[in-house]
């Protein structure tokens, strides 16, 4: 059975929240959270979106994000993909580092 696919509104602001499979850390240390607002901020320079606040937890972060020209989906997956294969090659494991989908609420 596929998932309801998500409708998108350009310009407004959204709470997006990511955790980490089966609520395991995704930070480990402080290079790892470092890496994660690199990868954010490159993500940033080839698509259009804002990111107004961010918390990063242990095994979980929040940011408040609006875009203009790419879907949330697209910049979301982008983050999480090249976060997930940076976190995987370092740890030398496989398999998911997120758990399901992002969540996104309109504020």
């Amino acid at each position: 059975m596929s998932r309801k696919k998500r409708e998108w509104r350009k310009d407004v602001f959204y709470h997006v929240v990511s955790r980490g499979n089966s609520r395991q850390a995704l930070f480990l240390n402080g290079d790892d959270f470092s890496t994660f607002l690199q990868i954010l901020q490159r993500v940033f320079e080839q698509k259009a979106f804002i990111v107004t606040a961010y918390c990063l937890m242990t095994n979980h972060f929040h940011l408040l994000v609006s875009f203009q020209e790419e879907s949330l989906s697209k910049i979301m997956s982008l983050v999480n993909k090249k976060y997930a294969s940076f976190f995987n090659k370092k740890y030398k494991r496989t398999g998911h580092v997120f758990e399901k989908r992002f969540y996104a609420e309109e504020v």
